[in-house]
């Protein structure tokens, strides 16, 4: 029991290799209730089954990870004889948890099976006992609309998320700081779904409601959600970047990337992959703001880094060829405006005005920064 607790302990704080040695230590001392009690046996071999195939899918060994969690399935499957209702919530969590090892390896046929029997175990026991498992029923909703977001089925999507937004108003005072951080990532969901639907304001919204939630959480356990809410940051920075509110977008922008190097005092796993992608944010901002020295400073750093990578960590370079693309169309953008400014020295004042004058034509929400960034 203390092997598989100090699993549990372990995965909570997303240290998922030590989770997974412990997990295997508990498997073993198992078999020693295997004789004195068969239903106690199967419950903690379940726990454990579960335990393991959830960390092995968070360290990417999804084929592993299945096998444990079938066979998590089917000792509760066996369970289910002793106490319907407790070992009923346990097999909803397991196909929670299949539902999304199965999403990972594109199995979403699947995927969408078992989450669909999730939801239905826990919207019963809803029904029997809501306030026992209505926050198990919350996350199931809030899991199965982001697996709908994800594969553009945005109809089906709104609907379960609209649910789970409903769920919230019933939660008990006492119980809403436990899954606080469940409400957030509801939020960040919705204001996903609001952005594929082009409905900014709507998005804009939630996503603010999430970055508070976040930003609070980082603020007392920096090391389990300062992540959460980089990423927030940076969804925050480009919705503003759309609506061309640059000066917010900015604001957002650099400080995602100030916290990509406090995550680094903490947390070094992937920190120069997550480092490019930001900065390449930025300088992308940076181009739109015409500050052309910062946003070719900005890129010359991300090819450092590139470099760096490519040295390093083949699997790592890999993951960033999409990137590559995007750095390219920033460098044609910025050589473009380079070889623009030089063009417009040849001439006067008053021609450099008619120029940019004609051209405010074209770009009017930037009239003052297209003439402040000439320096006409």
């Amino acid at each position: 029991m203390i092997n598989k607790n100090m699993g549990k302990l372990y995965y909570n704080i997303k240290n998922h290799i030590k989770a997974k040695d412990f997990a295997l230590k508990a498997l073993m001392l198992a078999e020693i209730l295997h004789k004195e009690s068969p239903e106690s046996y199967l419950e903690l071999l379940a726990s454990i089954q579960n335990l393991l195939g959830i960390c092995l899918k968070n360290l990417g060994e999804y084929n592993p990870s299945l096998d444990y969690l079938l066979k998590a399935k089917d000792s509760y499957e066996k369970l289910k004889q002793f106490n319907r209702s407790l070992y009923l919530q346990s097999l909803g969590e397991i196909y929670n948890n299949l539902a999304g090892t199965y999403n990972l390896i594109q199995d979403f046929h699947n995927s969408e099976i078992n989450y669909l029997n999730a939801v239905q175990i826990f919207k019963d026991l809803a029904g029997i006992n809501e306030q026992v498992y209505l926050i198990d029923f919350f996350i199931i909703l809030k899991n199965s609309g982001s697996f709908y977001i994800d594969h553009h089925q945005l109809k089906k999507a709104e609907n379960i998320l609209s649910q789970a937004l409903d769920l919230i108003e019933k939660v008990p005072e006492n119980h809403s700081k436990i899954f606080i951080s469940e409400i957030a990532s509801l939020y960040n969901l919705l204001g996903k779904l609001k952005l594929t639907q082009n409905k900014i304001t709507e998005a804009e919204n939630y996503l603010e409601k999430c970055y508070q939630i976040r930003y609070d959480l980082a603020d007392k356990f920096s090391y389990i959600y300062l992540p959460d809410l980089v990423r927030t940051e940076n969804k925050i920075s480009l919705l503003h970047l759309k609506k061309n509110n640059l000066k917010k977008s900015l604001k957002y922008c650099i400080s995602s990337v100030r916290n990509i190097y406090e995550l680094n005092k903490v947390n070094k796993e992937d920190f120069i992959v997550k480092l490019i992608f930001y900065k390449v944010n930025l300088s992308t901002i940076c181009l739109h703001l015409f500050d052309y020295k910062n946003s070719k400073t900005i890129l010359r750093e991300v090819l450092y880094l590139f470099s760096d990578v490519g040295k390093k960590d083949h699997e790592q370079f890999l993951d960033l060829k999409n990137v590559q693309k995007k750095i390219k169309k920033l460098f044609f953008k910025i050589i473009r405006i380079y070889l623009f400014t030089k063009l417009l020295k040849r001439f006067d004042k008053s021609t450099k005005l008619e120029i940019i004058t004609r051209l405010n034509k074209m770009f009017l929400e930037h009239n003052k920064n297209l003439i402040l960034f000439f320096e006409i």
